[in-house]
């Protein structure tokens, strides 16, 4: 099903200007702040500068521990805090998403261009390494490029793709905490989030802060899989007693949790329209799902 919404036309319309008013918002208090990284004098809060990105969540002051985050995190997140996963991200394993029904990456960006209108700002929500963040910078089609994903391991991968080409052109690269994100409200004028939303550990929480950040009429392109994605894999994995016995402890290291969300369409109507989105459009392409929506201009 096409979307519902008008698209903007050609992808090579000049860019904004990038915003003139601040853009993140301190993890802690909720100041604003214009530059990164700052020193918060509401509340003292400093982010922390880490390999070529800037730390903005609340844990920002301890450096993010691999053990911690694999003992205490939901295995959605924690499966992305190894190294070996994040390095072989674009080495095959987002390519994968194919079978499951996802477009590409690059057919994906000509969506998101296609649907998402120039703005001053845009954000790449859970970004992974980088693959469509380096493709917004490169676009002219936005001011300003945010990158933002809560894995250590990410985006290090992210910042050292991004110093490969040392004439792609800029983009900030953040950690954030989806149910939290240090950018004040209305600070987008759109937001893409790739193959991520079933990762979330909690979609509510992520969906109302994606609506806080977009500007009124802002849009949010977001692909992630569905049940039909889930269940045949489920089936095959069911074959394998020892693949079994690791995906039941997997799921079981969160009493009540699967690693991951999978969603049917009429689930994610309902998420997205329960926090404040309008004109909200699922597609299912197999077990891939792209939802476009944008933010009430009222």
């Amino acid at each position: 099903m096409a979307s519902a919404l008008p698209t903007t036309g050609p992808n090579r319309l000049a860019p904004p200007a990038p915003p003139t008013t601040p853009l993140f918002q301190c993890p802690e208090c909720g100041t604003a702040h214009a530059a990164l990284p700052f020193f918060c004098a509401t509340c003292k809060f400093e982010p922390t500068e880490r390999r070529g990105y800037v730390d903005l969540t609340r844990t920002a002051s301890s450096p993010p521990s691999l053990l911690r985050n694999l003992l205490t995190q939901p295995p959605s997140q924690s499966l992305f805090q190894l190294p070996l996963v994040s390095a072989a991200y674009e080495r095959g394993w987002r390519a994968n998403f194919a079978r499951a029904g996802f477009p590409g990456i690059e057919k994906e960006r000509d969506l998101f261009l296609d649907f998402a209108a120039p703005a001053a700002a845009v954000l790449d929500m859970s970004c992974g390494s980088g693959l469509m963040a380096r493709r917004l910078a490169s676009s002219g089609r936005f001011g300003r490029v945010v990158a933002a994903d809560y894995s250590d391991a990410m985006l290090r991968q992210t910042v050292e793709y991004k110093n490969k080409d040392a004439t792609a052109p800029e983009f900030d690269v953040v950690r954030a905490d989806v149910a939290r994100l240090p950018f004040v409200e209305g600070a987008f004028g759109a937001v893409h989030s790739g193959a991520a939303l079933h990762c979330w550990p909690n979609v509510q929480d992520g969906l109302a802060e994606i609506q806080r950040v977009l500007q009124p009429g802002g849009r949010f392109f977001a692909t992630t899989f569905s049940k039909l994605a889930y269940l045949p894999n489920r089936e095959r994995i069911d074959r394998y007693p020892r693949l079994k016995k690791a995906v039941v402890r997997a799921e079981e290291l969160v009493p009540g949790q699967r690693p991951y969300r999978f969603f049917e369409v009429d689930e994610l109507e309902y998420l997205f329209k329960a926090a404040g989105f309008v004109e909200v459009d699922v597609e299912r392409l197999k077990g891939c799902v792209i939802v476009r929506c944008r933010k009430s201009e009222e």
